[in-house]
C-alpha cells in the first residue's frame, strides 16, 4: 500500500483499514508463533501498512484542527478588527501552519479586548498543543 492510495480516502474509512490491517497482524503473528507463516516478510510489510495507515490519520485530525483555527482567527478578525491576524494560515505544511498559529495567539495575547474573546482563544490553544 502506497501513501497516494491512501491520501483520498475518507478517515473513517481509513480507520477501518487499520482495525483490519492490526488484525491481520494478530494473525500473522499467531502463525509465525505457530511456526505455520511461510514468508516472515508479511509481518514486516504489514506493520508498515499499519505505520502509514495511522499517520494519514493523524494528518487528516491535523489538516482539520487547522481548518476549524483558521475560521475560528477570520472571525475574530472579522469582530475585532485585528487585520495582523486575518490571513495567519496558509499553506499545505502542518508545521508552518502550527509557527503560523503560534504568532497569532501571540498577537491575540497582546490584544486590548482579548477578555472579549477568551473562549475562542483558549480553542485555539488547545488546537496548538495537540
Amino acid at each position: 500500500m502506497k501513501a497516494h492510495e491512501v491520501r483520498g480516502l475518507p478517515v473513517e474509512e481509513m480507520k477501518g483499514m487499520l482495525a483490519d490491517a492490526e488484525n491481520n497482524l494478530f494473525d500473522l503473528r499467531f502463525q509465525h508463533g505457530v511456526g505455520q507463516l511461510e514468508n516472515k516478510l508479511t509481518l514486516k510489510e504489514k506493520r508498515k501498512e499499519i505505520a502509514l495507515l495511522k499517520t494519514m490519520i493523524r494528518e487528516e485530525e491535523i489538516k482539520a484542527a487547522m481548518s476549524k483555527a483558521k475560521d475560528i482567527l477570520n472571525a475574530l478578525s472579522n469582530q475585532y478588527r485585528i487585520p495582523e491576524v486575518a490571513d495567519v494560515i496558509k499553506g499545505e505544511k502542518i508545521h508552518a501552519d502550527k509557527a503560523k498559529l503560534r504568532q497569532a495567539l501571540t498577537t491575540l495575547f497582546a490584544h486590548p479586548k482579548r477578555k472579549d474573546f477568551a473562549r475562542e482563544y483558549q480553542t485555539l490553544k488547545n488546537i496548538l498543543v495537540r
